[in-house]
């Protein structure tokens, strides 16, 4: 538990740091990508970290995540509520609260995991989270949220927050003097869910690396195929200019790792089946229909 608590201290002074650093205003897609990388890094190591405490109580009765899971999610109602009553942009608090919804969401979609006991059980899990989020972009509470947002950001966040900016993650960025949005914390949910049950399931979460390790307490043996995705969803949105629904690309190329590398996952059974074809279709039916 050292090791999460270390990283979790980590990630505000990184964001902190990153505000500090000199850059140029025209860079600034740049440099909101490089500043979204660094925390997408510190952030998986932090659910790797977190996976490991979970792993040491996979014979108990109640896994050893509840207390902190309960502690970070107190603290961050109390700096969310004081960060809303106190109606203003306070660069150092908005980074800790990043980095305490980062630890929440890790901490979230870990625990959640527990519920997984088979592989085929993850293809009608990306599936549905990837329609619902396409559905939600297209026409749902998404579409709404995020034209709010984007006029908040663009008038350069004049006037009181819109309520869905509370759902984002964001940190000092190079060469800005206000937090930047980087993801939703939605999106960093699934990422630690699906890290966690590939790990949970005992599949290889992501291509292997030659291991190798910054100390002891910090191995690396494989690319994390959940964080990646995020990333590489990151770069294509920065690189277009256009916002992409993050969980399509997350849910789609965990899909296709689980489905390519491990055949026992196709082998579905009729309830799991009926649950990847029939949510979305009703997903379908209630956005075309509202």
């Amino acid at each position: 538990m050292l090791n999460a608590l270390v990283i979790l201290v980590l990630l505000p002074v990184t964001g902190l740091f990153l505000g500090w650093l000199p850059w140029a205003e025209e860079n600034s897609s740049f440099a909101t990508l490089l500043a979204a990388t660094v925390m997408i890094i510190l952030a998986s190591l932090l659910v790797s970290a977190w996976i490991n405490v979970e792993k040491s109580s996979a014979s108990a009765a109640h896994s050893l995540l509840w207390r902190p899971l309960t502690i970070n999610l107190l603290l961050l109602a109390l700096l969310l509520a004081y960060h809303r009553y106190d109606d203003g942009v306070h660069s150092v608090l908005t980074v800790v609260v990043g980095a305490v919804m980062l630890s929440s969401a890790s901490l979230l979609g870990i625990v959640t995991a527990r519920g997984l006991k088979h592989p085929t059980e993850l293809i009608p899990v990306c599936v549905v989270a990837a329609w619902a989020d396409l559905c939600s972009i297209t026409a749902g509470p998404t579409h709404a949220m995020v034209g709010k947002i984007t006029d908040y950001y663009s008038s350069g966040q004049q006037g009181p927050a819109p309520l869905a900016d509370a759902l984002l993650i964001k940190t000092l960025v190079p060469g800005t003097a206000l937090p930047v949005p980087l993801f939703g914390v939605a999106d960093w949910i699934i990422v630690a869910f699906l890290s966690a049950a590939l790990v949970r399931l005992k599949l290889c979460p992501g291509p292997e690396l030659a291991q190798f390790s910054i100390g002891a307490w910090l191995p690396f043996k494989y690319v994390h195929v959940a964080p990646l995705s995020l990333w590489l969803a990151l770069t294509c949105a920065h690189l277009s200019g256009r916002f992409i629904p993050a969980l399509v690309p997350i849910c789609a190329f965990v899909l296709i790792w689980v489905l390519v590398r491990y055949p026992q996952s196709r082998r579905l059974s009729r309830r799991e089946l009926l649950l990847t074809g029939l949510f979305p279709l009703l997903m379908t039916l209630g956005v075309t229909l509202l």
